[in-house]
């Protein structure tokens, strides 16, 4: 009967052991998957500002050659470029440049957002991470914690390991 007990400790202390060991998997998980999900927004930050500036550089641009055309258009019709001709000029080019500004702007609140997104996600990984620890423990202490009083109980009763049989 002796031997049972021993294989009844050692299965306990085994299942104690892979519970641990799989509570601690899956913090190392959640820390790895949030830091890729935060690699992924900066990425994805990152690259809207470069297509944000490409897109203000090459609206600038057109705005430049819409300038441009429409004073030629003047100048071919004999319009003066002088009064209202120069004020729907200006007029345009501060619409355009707006817009300009305005599609800027909207780009770099979506980026401060998805930078927001990568610290949450670093945040929330972590989070899990010490959660998944903090049960790693406790099942190590509760494991722990059941053995002892096994052992205890069967010394005190004579059973188990105890046994003389």
């Amino acid at each position: 009967m002796a031997t049972l007990g021993w294989i009844g400790l050692i299965m306990q202390g085994a299942s104690m052991v892979m519970s641990a060991s799989a509570a601690h998997q899956a913090a190392s998980n959640s820390q790895a998957i949030g830091n890729y999900n935060a690699s992924v927004s900066e990425y994805e930050a990152r690259q809207l500002d470069v297509d944000a500036q490409a897109a203000v550089t090459q609206s600038r641009q057109d705005a430049k050659v819409y300038i441009s055309r429409q004073a030629a258009s003047y100048a071919k019709a004999g319009v003066l470029n002088t009064g209202s001709p120069l004020a729907v000029q200006a007029a345009t080019a501060g619409r355009l440049e707006m817009g300009a500004q305005q599609m800027y702007r909207n780009a770099q609140l979506k980026e401060r957002s998805l930078y927001a997104e990568a610290q949450a996600s670093r945040m929330y990984g972590a989070s899990s991470a010490k959660q998944a620890n903090l049960q790693m423990w406790g099942g190590l202490l509760g494991g722990t914690a059941n053995i002892a009083s096994g052992l205890y109980r069967d010394y005190k009763t004579g059973a188990g390991i105890y046994s003389n049989g």
